[in-house]
């Protein structure tokens, strides 16, 4: 069995790793020769390719970003179909751990989605209160 297979079910192995956030056995796929670049086929159906990166960001995966950034795996630059980078995701999840590890390896957190929404409009937008959200932006950077 190929490490980066996706034919017969919709996830590629990496991104069953995120399920339980195990940094241990997606270096162990990587290790493998997993295709980092592979896209999940659940994803392909709903018109939005995410990369592996999105998906950590999107499950809110500590442990793997934390080995990913690392070892510098990955684009922080890759692009959803709607314009979205890992950061865009973070940031809506409000997880400012993660936001302030990407931003700490180069993500751009200036940079724009296909709205015109920066990762910071996204927390904004998504937070309880943006007062707090605001407040919380400025002590991370």
């Amino acid at each position: 069995m190929s490490p980066s297979a996706c034919k017969r079910y919709s996830r590629t192995p990496l991104s069953c790793t995120t399920g339980k956030d195990s940094a241990s056995a997606f270096e162990t796929l990587i290790a493998l020769g997993a295709d980092i670049n592979a896209v999940d086929v659940q994803f392909v159906y709903i018109g939005n390719e995410l990369s592996i990166l999105h998906q950590i960001s999107l499950y809110n995966c500590l442990n793997v970003m934390s080995l990913v950034l690392n070892y510098r795996w990955g684009d922080l630059e890759s692009r959803s179909e709607n314009g979205h980078m890992a950061l865009h995701i973070a940031a809506t999840g409000s997880n400012l751990w993660m936001v302030r590890k990407l931003v700490e390896a180069g993500a751009n957190i200036s940079a724009m989605d296909g709205r015109g929404a920066t990762p910071l409009d996204h927390m904004a937008h998504h937070a309880e209160y943006e007062s707090d959200s605001t407040y919380q932006l400025n002590c991370l950077l």
